[in-house]
């Protein structure tokens, strides 16, 4: 399964460039674990579920622009 989520991935990097889908990364274990219990019929225990929250966290903060830079590019406008 972690096949396909090195193929989207690659297809992600197409899509926006190497420099943004590099935070992507940490979703892979995310999608092959979804991808295992939809296909393989593995459980999904809560351990998943406190992952996949923690990895959705820090990709959320990690692509979230912040303040400054949000600021700076009002001054430069």
């Amino acid at each position: 399964m972690s096949v396909v989520s090195f193929i989207m991935y690659y297809q992600g990097i197409k899509m926006i460039g190497a420099a943004k889908a590099s935070i992507f990364i940490n979703l892979m274990p995310l999608s092959a674990i979804i991808l295992a219990v939809v296909f393989l019929g593995e459980v999904f225990l809560p351990i998943h579920m406190v992952g996949a929250l923690l990895v959705l966290t820090g990709v959320t903060i990690g692509t979230r622009k912040s303040a400054k830079v949000k600021e700076s590019k009002a001054v430069k406008a």
